[in-house]
């Protein structure tokens, strides 16, 4: 679970995810003292696939990461990340 702070990293949560988008306006944010301890592959990446793994009508919200956000994921929420070296969309 991250520490929260008043700034830092943003953190996506399930309110986050809009099922066609992923909504910006973060609410939570994780210490730098956290964040500093995370390996690289904690932080979401543009395409990585995002799904929510809990709660009652958000089970399986899925969302498709279009930009950097330098963001981290709230642990409700999983990321699928496709190896670009095996996986040609062609």
């Amino acid at each position: 679970q991250p520490e929260y702070s008043d700034d830092g990293i943003p953190v996506i949560k399930i309110s986050n995810l809009k099922s066609e988008y992923i909504d910006d306006d973060f609410t939570e944010f994780a210490s730098e003292e956290y964040t500093n301890k995370l390996t690289e592959n904690k932080f979401v990446r543009p395409n990585d696939i995002i799904f929510c793994s809990i709660g009652k009508g958000s089970l399986g919200k899925v969302d498709i990461v279009e930009k950097n956000y330098n963001a981290i994921l709230s642990t409700d929420n999983y990321i699928l990340r496709i190896n670009g070296k095996k996986y040609n969309p062609y």
